[in-house]
């Protein structure tokens, strides 16, 4: 599985020391755990500004095989929005390794103003790849997450840039998915699908994951925290959220399964169910 880390704080700055310095940083946690090594790329999306497109670095080589360029790539990021992913890849259609791993393979993702990164497994990216109509011809890569992203895109279109609203339509899409095309029983369509979505202006973080993957394993730099379990922390330099704190603070708090966070710049974080 992965990593993931979104930033909104309102004004141009770096967040070096959560992507990069911090002992609980992204580049830490990508090899804190020797059995888990987050060794299958890694990427960071900005924005310059808005409502300019968004930029992106990303790289298929382990992110601690390439401190420098992380580092630079962190630097660079001085933006209000910030979204970066270190990958821990996936395999549902159990393909070879070659197949798996390179820069189109990467995250985040970006389709226009978006910028978008996954944290999880879908179990049938096939069959939903196959149900995007005019949209599977997008797909570049070779794995799931890239299918859960196009998706998510023809959600959000559908919605009419509704963030949320095209994450219910996602989500409720691979329920359809599965109740029709897939032979019962089954695993289950997802282990999960956390994830970052942001526009440029507004980001959205979710977290859903299947229950029975709750006490599977626990986070890379913070062993007392779920792994699959989401957080966020506000302060006066705004929003933070990832898969697990990025610094030693005790003021993050809990994303719980089946929680949406929703934020913009200047206000408080919304938080509420998720109801596909």
């Amino acid at each position: 599985m992965c990593r993931l880390y979104g930033a909104l704080t309102g004004v141009s700055r770096t967040h070096l020391p959560d992507l990069v310095e911090s002992p609980k940083s992204l580049f830490a946690q990508s090899r804190a755990d020797p059995k888990r090594p987050q060794k299958d790329g890694w990427g960071i999306g900005w924005y310059p500004s808005y409502p300019t497109m968004p930029e992106l670095v990303r790289s298929a080589r382990p992110v601690f095989q390439e401190p420098g360029r992380f580092r630079e790539a962190a630097g660079q990021a001085r933006a209000a929005l910030i979204v970066a992913h270190i990958r821990y890849a996936s395999n549902p259609l159990v393909l070879p390794r070659p197949q798996l791993i390179g820069e189109a393979n990467s995250q985040p993702f970006t389709f226009g103003r978006y910028v978008f990164a996954h944290n999880g497994t879908l179990n049938i990216p096939r069959e939903v790849a196959r149900s995007l109509g005019e949209w599977e011809v997008r797909i570049k890569g070779h794995n799931d997450s890239e299918v859960l992203f196009w998706l998510v895109m023809k959600g959000v279109q559908d919605a009419r840039g509704d963030l949320a609203e095209g994450l219910r339509q996602a989500v409720r899409h691979i329920g359809i998915v599965w109740d029709v095309l897939m032979p019962k029983p089954g695993p289950a369509p997802y282990t999960a699908l956390n994830l970052i979505l942001a526009d440029g202006e507004r980001l959205a973080a979710l977290c859903l994951y299947q229950e029975k993957h709750a006490d599977e394993s626990q986070a890379l730099c913070s062993p007392d925290r779920p792994y699959y379990e989401m957080c966020y922390r506000e302060s006066p330099e705004g929003l933070r959220v990832a898969s697990e704190p990025t610094d030693g603070s005790r003021n993050w708090r809990s994303l719980p399964n089946g929680r949406l966070l929703l934020a913009e710049p200047g206000c408080p974080a919304i938080v509420k169910p998720f109801t596909p």
